[in-house]
């Protein structure tokens, strides 16, 4: 379906298909999407790792999406997702799944929303 090309290309706005000649190309022809600077962002991703690896290139992926996909770190720095107000946080053992209910996912968002200190992730683990 053309949503789960989306998903899988990343695909967000319409300019994004419009010069690709075959939607199941593997060819990346979407133009970079900066985050608004404006609002506060929590990103938070879950990781099947028990523990929270030093770098997260080597955390486990959630079952669906990889560590470094949903924490919008990107080998291109145009589609690196930045903002002065981004939050970046990483759970461990939680999968795609569980991000729904595990009560340490609210935990955080709660803690995030009241501005106490979430342990967000620094540069150098998300260095590659």
């Amino acid at each position: 379906s053309a949503g789960i090309r989306d998903l899988r290309h990343g695909s967000i706005r319409p300019e994004d298909w419009q010069n690709m000649a075959d939607p199941d190309s593997h060819d990346d022809s979407r133009a970079p999407s900066p985050l608004s600077q404006k609002p506060n962002i929590l990103m938070l991703v879950g990781t099947r790792s028990t523990a929270l690896p030093e770098k997260v290139t080597k955390a486990k992926h959630d079952l669906l999406v990889p560590v470094s996909s949903g924490l919008g770190l990107h080998s291109n720095p145009e589609y690196r997702l930045e903002s002065p107000k981004l939050t970046r946080k990483l759970l461990a053992a939680t999968d795609h799944i569980e991000l729904l209910w595990n009560g340490n996912v609210y935990a955080t968002i709660e803690r995030w929303l009241n501005g106490e200190d979430i342990e967000p992730l620094t540069e150098e683990q998300m260095a590659r």
